[in-house]
């Protein structure tokens, strides 16, 4: 009894969070919304606020190296003051971390790219996974 009232207040808190994801709209608060937007259309509102907070620190990211290649161009990057920081979080969490949103302020693009989106991240994968149109 007590276990079947923790999975129904579980469904009950993950309805709410799915419900303000999909029909609220947070106030943007850095200095890029155009791109916070972008996060805020495309994910998730847990996943967005993680998108918001590395958004803010993206500032302290410069590129130091563009290596362009036939089919793609490397950048690499450098946290302030911290030239061995390495960022491998894309890698392990999927997210846009801090140098890729970096790179994305430096070049001045407006929009998240696609291929950073993860459908598995984004506020339209519970509505594909279970069928129903978007």
């Amino acid at each position: 009894m007590n276990f079947q009232r923790c999975v129904d207040f579980l469904r009950d808190n993950e309805e709410e969070l799915d419900f303000r994801s999909l029909y609220g709209s947070p106030v943007l608060q850095t200095q890029f919304p155009e791109l916070e937007k972008s996060g805020a259309l495309n994910y998730t509102k847990e996943i967005f606020m993680r998108l918001r907070d590395a958004l803010k620190r993206s500032v302290r990211i410069t590129i130091v190296e563009c290596k362009n290649l036939d089919d793609r161009t490397i950048y690499v990057t450098q946290k302030y003051r911290r030239p061995e920081f390495r960022c491998l979080r894309f890698e392990s969490f999927e997210l846009p971390y801090v140098h890729i949103l970096a790179v994305l302020v430096q070049l001045d693009i407006g929009c998240l790219w696609e291929s950073i989106v993860l459908e598995r991240w984004s506020k339209t994968a519970k509505v594909e996974l279970e069928g129903l149109p978007p």
